[in-house]
Order: structure tokens, then sequence, then C-alpha cells
């Protein structure tokens, strides 16, 4: 608390003594508090000791707000110190959405991330398959158990790989990397929250996060809404990406795992769930 005192008092001016400083449940990387001087609102993000970990880089993740910040489609940036990775934002009075508003609001989403994929491009790339793999580096040095199918779930993550490859000129735009529910903020204007791993990459990526919350009768009618048409090989290619993004969050959640260990949330349940469904996806071994 006394860092986020310090933090409003000496970027933004305020009044100590008027201030009134709530914790936010809701962050699991870092720490987030509603700070309230009786006139305004903003939100403070603690940077969380994991964003080494999870190779998040401040930097990208300034740049890449900087980027959309005349688009409406993030909370203003009242302040960012990217060397330490604390955060002030404004406070929005809206709500954040769960798996079914994403499912009856699919224009909406596919509209806000259109708007950030043809924004401005930064010199920050996002690849899932990077991670993948160097998360898999740590977890074998930590000893911990990875499913015995791993080897024929990374021939399936480079099968993908190899094929977004060869179209990616196509595909390319800046992408916010983690636009599930939770991250769609609602006040009648619509926004995303949390650009820690935004990036330039594949823009289905986003679409097959979005994909897995609203089911695969409504998928055909994201991509008309994103490209103004659907085809059996666009949703096969959205069907692949959502491999790559259960891989990516299975991989987070091991990561996660070992690094807060006395968590209440239940990494190990997530990440067994996942490659559960990523093994569901596999040939069956000859």
């Amino acid at each position: 608390m006394e860092l986020v005192l310090e933090l409003v008092v000496k970027k933004l001016g305020w009044n100590p003594e008027r201030l009134d400083m709530k914790f936010q449940e809701s962050g699991l990387t870092n720490r987030n508090y509603v700070v309230s001087n009786g006139l305004e609102k903003v939100v403070v993000r603690i940077n969380g000791v994991l964003s080494g970990e999870l190779g998040i880089n401040r930097h990208a993740e300034l740049s890449a707000m900087k980027a959309v910040s005349a688009l409406g489609t993030t909370p203003d940036l009242l302040c960012f110190d990217a060397e330490q990775g604390h955060m002030i934002t404004r406070f929005i009075e809206g709500r954040t959405w769960a798996s079914n508003d994403l499912a009856q609001n699919v224009d909406r989403a596919a509209a806000l991330l259109k708007k950030v994929h043809t924004s401005s491009e930064i010199s920050f790339a996002f690849s899932p398959y990077r991670d993948i793999e160097r998360w898999i580096q740590k977890a074998t040095k930590r000893g911990q158990q990875l499913p015995g199918s791993l080897n024929k779930m990374m021939e399936r993550l480079h099968q993908i790989h190899a094929t977004r490859e060869a179209v990616s000129d196509n595909f390319q735009g800046l992408c916010h990397n983690d636009p599930f529910a939770n991250n769609f903020m609602d006040d009648g204007s619509l926004r995303l929250l949390d650009w820690e791993f935004a990036g330039m990459g594949d823009i289905l990526y986003d679409l097959a996060c979005i994909s897995q919350s609203i089911g695969h009768e409504k998928q055909a009618a994201l991509l008309r809404a994103y490209f103004g048409y659907s085809s059996p090989s666009l949703l096969q290619a959205l069907h692949d990406m959502e491999y790559v993004v259960s891989f990516w969050n299975a991989m987070w959640a091991t990561t996660m795992q070992a690094t807060t260990p006395h968590t209440s949330f239940d990494y190990p349940s997530l990440a067994q769930y996942l490659f559960r469904k990523l093994e569901s996806t596999l040939a069956p071994s000859s």
C-alpha cells in the first residue's frame, strides 16, 4: 500500500490524506488497487514478481498501449514506469465480461480486435511457439511432470507453426494476445484490459482466444464479423490456432504452478484440463 500511495502522490500530485484505496482480487500475476481522491478514480497496477519468469516485456506493453491510445480501445494511460512495471490508468465505471457476454457480442468483440490489429505497428513481437518451448525447457529443468504425449503435442504445434508461417504476411497485426472475456471492459463502449502480452503477431491468435469461449456454432459468425466471410479453410486455421492458445495456456498454468505454489487459484487443475483437451485432438497412435 505504501508504494501505491507513493505513486499516486508523486505521479498524480494527489493529497495523501484524502485517498481511499481498495485492493482488487482479480489479478493473478500483479497487484491492482482502485484509488480515489473523492473526485477521481484510478487503477494502480503494481508489477508482479513473476513478470520476468513469464517473459513479460513492459516496454512492449507500453508501446502497444500507446499505439492504440487514440482508438478508445484501452483505459486512459496516466503513468507507466516500464523499468519497474508499475502503471496507473483511469478507472472505468463498467463491468468485465463473462464468457456468455462474448458469445452474445461477437460483432462488437470482432470490431474491437480489428481496430487493434490495424493500428500502428510496434517493434515488439509475440510468439506463442517460442513461449511454449521456453516454458517446457524450464519445466523440464525443474523436474515438473509433463504429459507423456508431449512429443506428439509438439509435432502438431510445429506443423501448425509452419502452416501459419506460410501465410503470415496476410495475418499480421498488433495483437492483444489475451482477449479472454475477463479482459473486456464494457461501459457502453468496449475496451481491452491487461496488455502485458501484446505484440506483433498472428491475428488469428486473438480470434482463437475468443472462439474458445463462444462455442463452435458461433465461430463462423466470428469470422464473418471480422473478415466479412467464412470458409472451411479459414475455420480450420482458427481451430488450429485454438490448439496453440490451449497449449500456451497449459504451459502458462504449469509455470504458475511451479512459481506460485501457495495460491488459491488451482493452476494444476487448469493445466491438466488443457493438456487433456490437447491430447483429445491428436491422431490415434498407429
